[in-house]
């Protein structure tokens, strides 16, 4: 996805992108570490890569903190992808590790299998059709009654909880479980259509779900914001994936926008210096848990 994105923002936005020896082809936000270093992972989606930011947190943090900030985000990832032995040993070599509250909608369930891909791309076991889990859901909306949506859900959350706990125990160093997000964890479905069924990023997960999670975590840090949103880009007279357009300029209404990632680092930075021996250490602003 790191490709795509800056494929889709050149040249209005430069990501840095680079690879990992050990990480196959996958290309993640710059700027590129130095692995014989101490480090901290970032494990999260596209709103830790930071789409749309020249910084995103984990940049932020890196140099407020005066360490390197390794950042694994990747465009619809779910617990699956990053709960495989290359990722895990990095995770298991740095200092702590970030690990983001990934999408519900990154998850399988007894009609639809993303076990492939570990991401919102997945088989509708049916027809053996690929297709994301939103279009999935949307045609699942409009044949299934209420109660066999409601099973459905049921079946992706149960996934979704016991993949990101399978993640959590693979990770021994120290975890900072990290919820981002417009919306609260605690949300209402609606089933007037898929996106009030899914809700805001992070689809499908509730604060029933973080409260199973939270126990596998040495700590928990809510940033809950949609300051700079919508965010005005580029002038264009078509909109590109993941924007609106708008009276000739496109909008980011989705993805965090600089404000919000610098919200998201001031929220951070008290936890993180924690586990930081000798760190600059920055006054506690609250959204810890």
């Amino acid at each position: 996805m790191g490709q795509y994105y800056q494929t889709l923002d050149r040249p209005h936005f430069e990501y840095d992108l680079f690879t990992i020896d050990g990480l196959g082809d996958t290309y993640f936000r710059g700027p590129a570490f130095d692995q014989s270093k101490p480090y901290v992972a970032c494990i999260g989606a596209a709103h830790t890569f930071g789409r749309f930011v020249a910084r995103p947190y984990p940049a932020i943090l890196s140099k407020r903190l005066g360490f390197q900030f390794l950042n694994l985000g990747v465009g619809g990832a779910g617990p699956l992808l990053f709960d495989a032995p290359q990722y895990i040993n990095f995770a298991n070599q740095a200092k702590f590790v970030v690990v983001q509250v990934l999408s519900g909608r990154s998850e399988s369930n007894s009609l639809f299998d993303n076990s492939g891909t570990g991401s919102l791309m997945g088989v509708r076991k049916a027809d053996k059709r690929f297709m994301r889990f939103e279009e999935f859901i949307a045609e699942l909306m409009e044949t299934e009654s209420r109660e066999r949506i409601i099973e459905i859900v049921q079946e992706t959350r149960a996934s979704y909880v016991h993949n990101m706990m399978n993640l959590l125990q693979h990770i021994y160093r120290p975890k900072i479980l990290f919820w981002f997000s417009r919306r609260a964890p605690y949300y209402k479905e609606g089933f007037g259509s898929p996106w009030e069924l899914l809700g805001e990023y992070p689809q499908l997960v509730n604060r029933a779900m973080i409260d199973l999670l939270r126990p596998y975590v040495d700590a928990y840090v809510e940033c809950i914001s949609s300051r700079g949103l919508p965010q005005k880009l580029w002038q264009s007279d078509k909109p590109i994936d993941g924007t609106w357009l708008e009276g000739g300029w496109l909008l980011n209404r989705y993805y965090p926008s600089p404000e919000m990632h610098q919200e998201a680092a001031d929220l951070l930075a008290p936890v993180c210096a924690r586990y930081i021996p000798g760190s600059r250490r920055t006054r506690q602003r609250g959204g810890v848990r």
